[in-house]
């Protein structure tokens, strides 16, 4: 009798963002490696460090997912990525007509200048 030994990686150890954001989109790995064109396995492999997550393969990921390549790292490993309060900080900003922004621009004038104060 042949036994194989089953692997269990809890979802924090994981070495990439693959899985988190494929379930988030509530994908199966058939659904995401058709959109990525290549196998489930594959996908698979990626998601939990099996197969080398390369540039190519981040930016074909990322492009099926709709988001940065470098959202698919993990945000140890990606000093870009920003937290959902920092996204929303900027989607606001963006979206603001001049005078908002000049406001927002001020607001975080004073909070730099008050965190440089606590800091000396």
């Amino acid at each position: 009798m042949v036994s194989g030994v089953i692997r269990f990686v809890p979802a924090a150890k994981l070495p990439n963002r693959i899985r988190e954001l494929r379930k988030q989109r509530g994908w199966s790995l058939q659904a995401l490696g058709e959109l990525v064109g290549c196998s489930l396995q594959m996908i698979g492999q990626l998601e939990r460090g099996d197969s080398t997550l390369t540039l190519p393969w981040m930016r074909r990921i990322a492009t099926a997912m709709g988001v940065k390549p470098a959202d698919v790292l993990l945000p140890e490993d990606n000093s870009a990525s920003l937290t959902v309060d920092e996204q929303l900080w900027i989607a606001a900003l963006r979206a603001a007509d001049s005078d908002a922004r000049e406001q927002l621009t001020k607001v975080r004038d004073a909070l730099l200048v008050e965190a440089i104060k606590q800091r000396a």
